[in-house]
């Protein structure tokens, strides 16, 4: 059960520190850039992208334990969100 616990404090630091970077993206604080061989390309948006789906993910998962966790109902999940 520790092992439970401490994979969800991880995810629930995991969600706020991609917040955090998500913000900072979006604010223009900060740029990502990756060196695709001719040089560096600005990826600032499709790495805003990538985190909001990481985002989405760890928010239906921690719903998800919380839902179990309580006794109610199960809820759709997101990934059956996603295929329909």
């Amino acid at each position: 059960m520790t092992a439970l616990i401490d994979l969800v404090e991880w995810c629930r630091q995991e969600r706020q520190r991609a917040r955090k970077l998500a913000a900072s993206l979006e604010s223009g604080r900060m740029r990502h850039a990756e060196n695709r061989g001719h040089g560096w390309v600005d990826v600032t948006t499709a790495t805003i992208s990538r985190l909001k789906l990481h985002l989405d993910e760890l928010d239906e998962m921690l719903e998800q334990y919380e839902v179990e966790r309580s006794g109610a109902p199960a809820v759709e999940t997101f990934r059956e969100k996603r295929s329909l």
